[in-house]
């Protein structure tokens, strides 16, 4: 059978658009191909769970079964695609299936970089990307109380405030003497590192020489100083999965390259969501998924639509301390600025650009509730230079 839209891949971005496209068109045929059981849920879930009190059951929304039958979808799990066919439009399964398309959306995701040590052991961290990760995690720490959260971004900050919340005692590992480098400026990013410290995180920034087994747990090694550890969880960043499109002629460096139409170089195959950048922007959390979503369902039902980026916020899930950012993006040049009445309970600093033009904010306890007033201060992403 030939499907009209084919999406490979069942993350946020396949079923977002998958969803999009459903509340267009009741009848256009829609197939999406996965390795996995093809479980719906939300991925951000994963980092504040404890905090939230939820199971892996009340993590996921619907079943693959669920999603096939509430938006008429037909989902072939546990098929891991191989190669595509562009000249006859098909994907070749390891299992042998060949299936058809007419329009191909490529929503393979991400894979987690890889932790490595100069004395190995790496593999000896967990490392949490999808819900079958988060399983394995959590079965980890069932029983045990002391873990290592390896990195500060983004993802290693929630998880280290997750943990904490729940009664884990960890230890952060980070190259950097401050949390969120890169993204806020130190003044914000103190008032965050304090905050988990007052939660009661260890804060080290000696580099890791490596991971070994013991006879219960694990030994962190550091140039100083060995550190008993009962599980480790490795939060160094991710990358796009490009192991399908490095067999085919659709461009790539980084990510797959894509136009403003989400459109690859290839004729009728579409890229979204970690494993896509357009230009410079390779953006990888929800907000700019749903623009994609939104934006690419229009033009696979035959209405050319250009992407919409505005300024879009991301909540850092640290729910003691309400925390968000827009970072800056692309290449500018300017200066994070400190906000008059900064300070106690509110904290405020914005980049401006050498124009004076607001390329990113930071705001952490009640000046979070400034959010939209930032907001609507500053440009669409994509109508900006630095693109």
């Amino acid at each position: 059978m030939k499907h009209t839209i084919l999406i490979i891949g069942s993350g946020m971005a396949s079923y977002m658009l998958a969803i999009q496209i459903r509340m267009q068109d009741k009848d256009v045929n829609i197939a999406v191909v996965t390795e996995c059981d093809g479980r719906y849920y939300p991925k951000p879930m994963l980092s504040s769970a404890l905090y939230h009190k939820k199971s892996l059951d009340d993590i996921v929304t619907s079943t693959a079964a669920q999603m096939a039958e509430k938006y008429a979808l037909q989902i072939y799990t546990h098929e891991y695609v191989e190669n595509i066919d562009n000249q006859q439009k098909a994907v070749e399964t390891r299992s042998g299936k060949k299936i058809e398309y007419i329009k191909l959306v490529l929503a393979t995701g991400s894979n987690p970089n890889k932790l490595n040590l100069p004395q190995g052991g790496g593999e000896y961290a967990y490392q949490v990307n999808t819900l079958e990760d988060y399983a394995r995690f959590r079965k980890e720490i069932a029983n045990n109380k002391r873990i290592a959260v390896i990195g500060s971004g983004l993802v290693g900050v929630e998880f280290t405030h997750d943990l904490l919340h729940a009664g884990y005692k960890v230890s952060v590992f980070s190259l950097e003497d401050l949390p969120l480098a890169g993204l806020v400026p130190g003044t914000i990013a103190d008032v965050l590192k304090k905050h988990l410290i007052s939660l009661g995180v260890d804060w080290h920034t000696t580099p890791l020489d490596g991971i070994e087994k013991a006879q219960t747990g694990y030994v962190l090694k550091t140039p100083k100083k060995s550190y008993q550890i009962d599980a480790v969880l490795a939060s160094i960043g991710i990358h796009a999965n490009l192991d399908l499109v490095k067999k085919s002629n659709v461009n790539h460096e980084q990510a797959i390259e894509v136009n403003r139409y989400l459109s690859t170089n290839v004729k009728d195959i579409y890229a979204l969501g970690d494993c896509a950048s357009l230009g410079a922007l390779h953006l990888t959390y929800v907000a700019p998924i749903k623009q994609q979503a939104k934006a690419l369902a229009q033009t696979l039902l035959g209405e050319p639509t250009e992407v919409h980026y505005p300024a879009m916020p991301v909540v850092v899930k640290v729910p003691t301390l309400p925390f968000c950012l827009v970072p800056v993006r692309g290449k500018v040049t300017g200066t994070w600025e400190d906000q008059p009445g900064s300070g106690h309970k509110s904290f405020v600093s914005v980049f401006y650009d050498t124009k004076r033009i607001i390329r990113g904010f930071a705001l952490a306890g009640e000046a979070t509730s400034q959010r939209n007033h930032w907001l609507s201060q500053m440009p669409d992403l994509l109508g900006s230079s630095n693109v």
